[in-house]
């Protein structure tokens, strides 16, 4: 049996109270430390020299946010030079995507 989608609509001044709830800003923390410590765990395995970031804020819009980022984005995307490894999105869960 099919499951039905549920769809609903959030004013976008909702939305920025909702992302600057503390219990919300806190599980975007904790997702983003989870996948910093893969992504730390990959790039070791792997020999790519890179440092692995978390930061947190809230965007001009007003939007809390929690980002990951790697020093290393030759490593990330590739060049000519550099083999693309894909750290940070292997560590997201995102599919392969070239």
């Amino acid at each position: 049996m099919a499951r039905a989608k549920v769809r609903f609509k959030i004013s976008a001044n909702s939305f920025r109270e909702v992302t600057n709830l503390p219990v919300v800003q806190a599980k975007c923390q904790q997702v983003a430390e989870r996948i910093a410590s893969a992504a730390v765990g990959i790039a070791a395995g792997e020999d790519v020299d890179t440092d692995i970031t978390v930061e947190t804020g809230t965007r001009p819009s007003g939007r809390g946010y929690a980002r990951v980022t790697s020093s290393n984005a030759d490593a990330e995307h590739g060049t000519a030079a550099t083999p693309r490894r894909r750290v940070l999105g292997r560590a997201s869960g995102l599919p392969y995507n070239p």
